[in-house]
């Protein structure tokens, strides 16, 4: 890339969009990987190096979702709870990792998983950012105490409605717990893209298996009316010639 003396905003903008773009081994296959759907196993995967044994919950089991997910089961994490609506998308997500499933139109998802932990999580992971699953995650990690062991972490990764106000208790932080958000995985792809690509490699990130749904173009609005009724399981791809 040519060294620059001065650079406007559309410059930097392309040459950012430019490390977007990682080259894929020829054995990649027919995998997806792309910066608004892996990555958010990076960030995860920085955390999870932290502590060890890892028990982490993940509130919505789509696409998104399950990448965090996979990437928990990459790190050996011990215990990792999907938490959804949809009792399909739970049994998936076992395919990629989670040990346990929670239905949360069954049962209150919160007080399950302060049960099954004796407390709560180390990590509890919001893949759908509505207001009230932000508050979830954070009544969901465990507390700390001070001198001794940090409380948990509960790390937003959804993308939250335009205008929704979340509303969080905090008398919560008191106990070392953190609230923090991550915009696309705070992922690097030059960076991380060769890490992924190696878990799929290994046989440990299941790309192929994520994708359930191709559309063409010319289906764009079935597609759209299939994700916004959760007929989804994994990841939709739009392919065009």
């Amino acid at each position: 890339m040519p060294r620059l003396s001065c650079a406007n905003e559309q410059t930097l903008t392309k040459r950012q969009n430019a490390k977007s773009f990682v080259t894929m081994p020829n054995d990649s296959g027919d995998c997806s990987l792309a910066p608004h759907d892996q990555p958010r196993e990076h960030r995860l995967w920085d955390l999870a190096l932290i502590q060890r044994p890892l028990w982490a919950r993940f509130f919505g089991a789509g696409g998104i979702g399950l990448c965090a997910i996979a990437a928990a089961a990459t790190v050996d994490a011990h215990l990792i709870v999907a938490v959804d609506v949809i009792e399909d998308k739970l049994a998936f997500a076992r395919r990629f990792g989670a040990t346990h499933t929670i239905n949360a139109h069954e049962v209150d998802a919160v007080k399950a998983i302060r049960e099954l932990t004796d407390g709560g999580v180390e990590y509890a992971i919001d893949a759908i950012g509505l207001p009230q699953t932000q508050e979830q995650i954070l009544r969901s990690v465990r507390a700390g105490y001070a001198g001794f062991y940090r409380g948990g972490i509960a790390l937003l990764i959804g993308i939250t409605p335009p205008g929704a106000q979340a509303i969080l208790d905090t008398n919560l932080f008191v106990g070392n717990r953190s609230f923090t958000r991550t915009s696309g995985g705070d992922c690097r792809p030059e960076r991380d893209f060769p890490v992924f690509i190696r878990w799929y490699r290994e046989g440990k990130l299941k790309l192929n298996d994520l994708v359930t749904h191709r559309y063409s173009l010319d289906q764009i609005n079935t597609a759209v009316d299939d994700l916004e009724h959760g007929r989804i399981l994994g990841r939709g791809i739009l392919t065009y010639a």
